[in-house]
């Protein structure tokens, strides 16, 4: 890639430098050529491993190079780049000794698509650290939206750089529905084949509720989302960390489905503690660590993953009072066999999706659980009786 461009700019120098020993007077005079532009862009193109187009071509040695409705695709097509203007702006006393100077690049109305769930729409830029040898540009961005897997954000700012075969964005700031988002860094190294990337964003604040699905009236408090990911080509990986305030667990599908497995106890409402929560992703499916959410009766444990394009698989251990438990299909004398202290584990199994939730008992685990407490309760009778055989056994005697 570094390559392709230094080619690219020492192009346009050759080019000018031919325009310029031909005539003094191509100096005011604008050249609308589509021939020449055509061979110019096809040439770029190659040079760029893909193909270059633009509806309309126009060099003036003192004023710039200006494309109209810029295309360019690589030959792998995992970039795209188009853009509705590309003005280069260049030093015009340079080019009467056939060099080219850049000073400014200017790009409107751009989209730049990656084959790695990235893209920029609406690109606006304007670079004018600009280095021809070794090929370096950075500058400011702004774009009307920002996409990064499944974060789609509106009216991002913030800065560009393309250096040593690396793309770069850092400090992005952008509005999505879920929270705000600052894309701290991404790194893409056009290099290689795929281009692999790493990134790190957060998003502060988080609207939970938005995120969850349940709109701005959910009960969920404010979070934070902080992420760090890499990959190559369509592959993502990543790790970060969800952080919760406290508030109330809100009337949402999943609790009444959570309510209605676990009979009189009631979830919707209540006030829980704050709450943090450990996550990886690959692929689509972002899996937790164990975390639990807490209520003044009831602790829920959470472990299991959530897919992004809806399916999910997750454990619940409830830990609830034994009054306030009443399973179906479930004798009372297990949960009291079970109970430890006044308090019930139920396990639970949750599939479906969020907004269509499928709660089903662990039923076999249950079991487990009472015979386990079964068979502790008969070693403890055995050792009981062991004990009392053998005091009488090698009791003192009378």
């Amino acid at each position: 890639m570094r390559k392709a461009l230094k080619t690219t700019l020492w192009t346009l120098s050759g080019l000018a430098a031919v325009l310029t020993g031909g005539s003094a007077f191509l100096l005011f005079v604008g050249i609308d050529s589509p021939r020449l532009g055509r061979a110019l862009l096809g040439r770029i193109g190659r040079r760029l491993g893909g193909r270059l187009e633009a509806r309309k071509f126009r060099l003036h040695l003192l004023k710039g190079l200006r494309l109209e409705d810029v295309r360019f695709e690589a030959s792998d097509g995992r970039l795209t780049v188009t853009a509705g203007e590309l003005v280069v702006h260049h030093q015009p006393e340079a080019l009467l000794s056939g060099r080219v100077e850049v000073k400014r690049l200017e790009i409107r109305d751009g989209v730049v698509s990656f084959g790695i769930g990235f893209e920029i729409r609406g690109l606006d830029a304007e670079l004018s650290d600009i280095v021809l040898d070794p090929p370096r540009l950075a500058g400011d961005l702004r774009a009307r939206e920002i996409l990064i897997g499944p974060l789609l954000g509106s009216e991002a700012q913030g800065r560009f750089e393309f250096a040593d075969g690396h793309l770069r964005l850092e400090e992005v700031r952008a509005t999505l529905s879920q929270g705000e988002l600052v894309l701290e860094e991404l790194d893409v190294d056009l290099d290689q084949d795929p281009p692999d990337y790493r990134l790190s964003f957060r998003v502060d604040p988080l609207r939970t509720n938005v995120l969850l699905g349940l709109g701005e009236k959910g009960g969920f408090g404010p979070g934070r989302l902080a992420f760090e990911g890499q990959g190559a080509g369509e592959t993502r990986d990543g790790q970060g960390t969800l952080s919760v305030e406290a508030g109330r667990l809100p009337a949402s599908s999943l609790f009444s489905a959570l309510e209605s497995a676990l009979g009189r106890t009631t979830l919707s409402g209540s006030a829980y503690e704050p709450f943090e929560a450990s996550l990886s992703l690959h692929q689509d499916r972002v899996t937790f660590a164990p975390f639990e959410i807490r209520t003044s009766t009831v602790v829920l444990r959470f472990d299991g993953w959530v897919d992004l394009t809806g399916p999910l698989d997750l454990k619940i251990a409830v830990r609830a009072p034994r009054d306030l438990l009443s399973l179906a299909g479930v004798a009372p004398q297990l949960l009291d066999r079970v109970s430890e202290k006044g308090f019930v584990t139920v396990p639970l199994a949750l599939t479906g999706t969020l907004q269509a939730p499928r709660v089903t008992l662990d039923l076999d685990t249950l079991m487990e659980m009472g015979r386990a407490v079964l068979g502790r309760e008969i070693n403890r009778q055995i050792e009981r009786g062991l004990g009392r055989a053998l005091g009488k056994l090698l009791g003192p005697k009378e």
